[in-house]
């Protein structure tokens, strides 16, 4: 998208190409001579200024934006601007390189909800519940590790996990543990303590 400066706005001046067209749901003319934020009702997660600041000083800003479609339809997109100059190097034009990013976003969330669903429910639990890295590496620990073990994180993390198991069932659960991450099955244990 090219857009053209007007005073301190941004208009659509001459490139609203046919991926626009298809993304925001307006056609090149119904989108030339627009105010280009005001036409997609953009949501910054900066200050403006603190964006056109940026743009000025390098020529260019990457960031996320919220921008409307024409259906009413909310999207995040990843914004490239390139400011352009004239050859005394006034600011003439902003081409703008814009990516749909609102699945991968959605993604994002539904992997964070899921973790802190995680988290919700091990601590919850009665049991001592943890998860570690196919190398052995400890990754979390409940609530319920620390006040069985009185160790914190650091003192139980990377393999030290492995002195609260009964000394009986460590050779196997180390053994299983590590061929288990060389066919890279994960399997849950339930070894003694």
């Amino acid at each position: 998208i090219s857009l053209g400066l007007v005073g301190s706005e941004m208009c659509i001046e001459t490139d609203w190409n046919h991926g626009a067209e298809e993304l925001y749901g307006w056609s090149s003319d119904e989108a030339r001579g627009q105010v280009f934020n005001v036409l997609l009702k953009t949501e910054y997660a900066i200050p403006v200024e603190q964006m056109t600041d940026a743009l000025l000083q390098f020529d260019r800003w990457t960031g996320e934006l919220i921008h409307t479609r024409r259906n009413g339809q909310r999207i995040t997109v990843l914004a490239r601007k390139t400011l352009d100059r004239d050859i005394n190097g006034n600011p003439v034009a902003v081409l703008e390189n814009i990516t749909d990013i609102t699945a991968r976003k959605q993604g994002e969330e539904a992997v964070r909800a899921a973790g802190e669903r995680f988290r919700f429910m091990a601590e919850s639990m009665p049991q001592k519940i943890f998860t570690a890295s196919a190398s052995g590496d400890m990754e979390f620990f409940n609530q319920q590790w620390i006040e069985f073990t009185g160790l914190t994180f650091d003192q139980i993390r990377d393999w030290g996990w492995t002195q609260f198991i009964h000394v009986d069932d460590l050779e196997d659960n180390i053994r299983r543990w590590k061929h288990l991450s060389l066919i890279h099955i994960s399997e849950p244990t339930r070894p003694r303590l």
